[in-house]
């Protein structure tokens, strides 16, 4: 495909002005930018950043152009009790932590701290010393992997090591190069420090991301700090933003924030800074004295944090951030799955969630969204000559509301429109975290090699207007983004659909957020009813956890 990069920089650096305004395009409307990623950006065209390097030596976290200040104070579980929650807790007594990594010298902080929560899911379903390799993911997040799996930078492959580690990330960006088929694999295949000689292939990945639960902490709110709680004691470590600079783990007189007596850290409301470095939360200590820190804070308690600065850092890697930090946000856990080594993947946006869209001018809670592939061609099925038919078994796309409703519908056949096909297979249910989410088919359907299907979704996110998660090209983001006519889709109403690439006229990046895995078979093809899936056909330019999540937890092979 040809890159498409339609989006001037004349405009970009006018992002600030259209912070508080919905940008519209056909019927729709996209979600305003993060704030913090438009004042990364206005920082970035005014020189005064020059990558994640001079940023910060030692850290490269930055702000996703998504915007999910909707989740603060949101509680994910409700009906929590004391019981369920003790005053401490720390999953390094329980064997579900790895070692404390050592980034020196890049600022790929980002990659140490996704890949320790992932690290953390796997040791608690059972996976023996897992050790994910950070290189590869923060390698192949600026360098293209392969003409289907870009990076998100608009780096060549001869770029400097130190320039391409330093370039920073997020968690956004971790979820989608994991999500993808770029990882997680070992550190033995990718050792931190050296470029990688080439991709690791598909299907030597030890895990890739299955679910991935988010919540957005920036101020001390009960709610947002039972929510940590809780994915912590159901899923593992925690992936969090938080401000350090080099001095950090200093005296006093290096950094006001850092109280090296009892390794605590605690930085004001009215500081000014803001988040800048990925740090990975273990546990927590109710009881943690306010009095530990060199400005208390309004109360006791403090988080259990695992850093990437090597052993000599804190107390032995670790320190003690408290729950009133006025920049902790950004929770993010990593559940993963086991990769079938026949598994497809089937995917228009390998660069993840970018921008957020609704169908309708106002913006509304319940949208639908489809994507257009066909049987037997993808980025995996190119490593094999082998032809087989494919055993379609879980879809996975993204949802920012609290308690989501969703159904899915697959389609075999058809003339091009999303729901013109034979209706081979459907679903409903609840998924109660925002995040990145798999839904696994109940019932697995094979299509025959070749035959064209559809993925569509009625997706209905509480507490948000955004159903429809987008990637697009966002330069200094997502600058690889490209997207082609008749790929994904958007709809009000089931019925009536719009092309993704016209969400917005002036940047025709657009793609549906939307894969489907699979895995190769010899089995026969589902016989296809006689009539239609009975759908909307109408192509139109314009679109009119805890015990109470009901998900799979563990890393596991699908069927």
């Amino acid at each position: 495909m040809v890159r498409r990069l339609f989006a001037s920089r004349a405009f970009l650096l006018a992002l600030p002005l259209l912070l508080f305004l919905a940008l519209t395009a056909q019927a729709g409307t996209l979600a305003p930018l993060n704030p913090a990623f438009v004042d990364y950006l206005a920082a970035r065209a005014e020189g005064e950043l020059e990558g994640a390097s001079s940023f910060l030596p030692r850290g490269g976290r930055i702000p996703s152009p998504v915007d999910l200040s909707h989740l603060a104070g949101r509680s994910y579980f409700e009906g929590l009790s004391k019981a369920d929650l003790p005053e401490a807790y720390d999953l390094r007594t329980l064997g579900f932590v790895t070692p404390v990594r050592d980034q020196s010298p890049y600022g790929s902080c980002w990659t140490f701290a996704a890949l320790a929560s992932l690290e953390s899911s796997a040791l608690r379903a059972g996976v023996v010393s897992p050790d994910y390799a950070e290189m590869h993911l923060g390698y192949f997040g600026a360098v293209d992997q392969s003409g289907a799996l870009p990076g998100f930078d608009d780096y060549a492959a001869d770029t400097p090591l130190d320039e391409l580690m330093d370039a920073g990330g997020d968690d956004f960006q971790a979820v989608a190069l994991l999500a993808r088929g770029t990882g997680a694999v070992d550190e033995a295949d990718a050792p931190y420090g050296q470029v990688p000689g080439a991709a690791v292939p598909l299907s030597r990945r030890l895990a890739h991301v299955y679910n991935f639960y988010y919540d957005l902490d920036t101020r001390y709110q009960k709610a947002s700090v039972d929510n940590i709680k809780g994915v912590l004691q159901t899923y593992g470590a925690v992936s969090v933003g938080v401000y350090a600079d080099d001095n950090m783990g200093g005296n006093v007189s290096e950094d006001p924030y850092w109280n090296g007596t009892h390794n605590a850290y605690y930085v004001p409301a009215g500081s000014g800074q803001s988040s800048n470095h990925a740090v990975t939360i273990v546990g927590w200590d109710d009881a943690f004295s306010a009095s530990n820190f060199n400005s208390p804070p309004a109360g006791d308690g403090a988080w259990i944090v695992k850093n990437s600065w090597g052993l000599a850092f804190g107390d032995g890697g670790y320190f003690y951030l408290s729950y009133y930090d006025s920049v902790l946000d950004t929770g993010a856990a990593y559940v993963g799955d086991v990769v079938d080594s026949s598994e497809r993947i089937y995917q228009y946006d390998p660069l993840g969630w970018v921008l957020s869209y609704s169908p309708v001018t106002e913006g509304n809670e319940t949208a639908w969204f489809a994507a257009l592939f066909t049987a037997g061609v993808t980025e995996a099925s190119l490593e094999s000559a082998a032809v087989a038919n494919d055993e379609l078994q879980s879809v996975a796309f993204y949802a920012g509301g609290v308690g989501n409703e969703y159904e899915v519908y697959v389609y075999a056949g058809g003339t091009g429109a999303p729901r013109s096909g034979a209706l081979v297979a459907q679903q409903a249910g609840t998924l109660a975290l925002p995040g990145f989410h798999t839904v696994v088919l109940e019932n697995p359907v094979v299509i025959e090699a070749g035959t064209r299907f559809a993925v569509v979704v009625r997706l209905k996110t509480p507490g948000y207007a955004f159903p429809v998660a987008i990637e697009a090209m966002s330069e200094g983001y997502s600058d690889k983004a490209e997207a082609n006519v008749g790929e994904t889709f958007v709809s009000a109403d089931g019925t009536t659909w719009a092309d993704a690439t016209t969400i917005d006229p002036a940047n025709p990046t657009s793609s549906v957020c939307l894969k489907a895995f699979s895995r190769a078979t010899t089995d026969d093809p589902t016989p296809l009813p006689s009539s239609g899936g009975g759908g909307g056909c109408n192509l139109g330019g314009s679109g009119t956890l805890l015990a109470l999540l009901p998900l799979v937890l563990v890393f596991r092979s699908r069927r």
